[in-house]
């Protein structure tokens, strides 16, 4: 199977998008807070749900020859 080679920051724009779109839409709790700056921020258990998503859609993508540079 051929690669298919994008920019890295497309890429990790890509990967980004699609765990936010999934945890969003999944999501029956609370997913934002507000840290001590005042920025609206994932919960703590969102970010390491977001994180996880974002390894498992990485993992996807590379499999199907997508990756980046």
């Amino acid at each position: 199977m051929s690669k298919v080679i994008i920019p890295t920051t497309m890429y990790i724009e890509l990967t980004a998008n699609l765990a936010d779109y999934i945890l969003l839409y999944s999501s029956t709790e609370l997913i934002y807070t507000e840290d001590s700056n005042g920025d609206t921020v994932y919960t703590e258990a969102k970010q390491a749900e977001f994180n996880n998503l974002n390894d498992v859609i990485d993992s996807i993508l590379f499999d199907r020859g997508l990756t980046h540079e």
